[in-house]
C-alpha cells in the first residue's frame, strides 16, 4: 500500500491563477515518491508540471518501452493516476488508458509496467 503517496496527494494545494507553494511542494514530493516506488522496474523519469496537474514519462528497465503518466487537477480529489504505453517522450496519445488507485499505486503500476506490450 502506498500510504506515503496517498498522504502526499492529500496536501492542501489551494487555488488561483498560478501554482501555489502547496502544489509545488506536492508536485516535488509526489514525483520523488513515484520514482522511488517504481525504481526497480522503471528509469529515465521526466515530469512536466502544469497548472495544478502534472504528467510525465519513464522507461521500463527491461526493454526501454516508454510509458506516460498523468494526474488530474490537484485542486480536486486525486484518487487515481493514468498510466499508458507511449512510443516516445512526446507521445501524449499512446496506448490504452490504465488507471491505478493511489492506495495501491505501487502494486498496480508495476503490474501494468511489467505486463504491457
Amino acid at each position: 500500500m502506498s500510504k506515503k503517496l496517498q498522504s502526499i496527494f492529500e496536501i492542501e494545494v489551494g487555488g488561483g491563477g498560478h501554482n501555489t507553494p502547496g502544489f509545488n511542494s506536492m508536485y516535488r514530493k509526489a514525483t520523488n515518491e513515484i520514482k522511488k516506488l517504481l525504481s526497480d522496474v522503471a528509469e529515465e523519469f521526466k515530469f512536466n508540471k502544469g497548472h495544478f496537474y502534472f504528467s510525465g514519462f519513464f522507461k521500463r528497465k527491461s526493454d526501454g518501452q516508454a510509458f506516460y503518466l498523468s494526474i488530474t487537477d490537484a485542486r480536486f480529489c486525486i484518487d487515481k493516476i493514468l498510466i499508458r504505453t507511449a512510443k516516445h517522450y512526446k507521445d501524449f496519445t499512446g496506448g490504452g488508458n490504465n488507471y491505478v488507485s493511489i492506495p495501491n499505486f505501487e502494486v498496480e503500476a508495476k503490474n501494468i509496467i511489467k505486463n504491457q506490450l
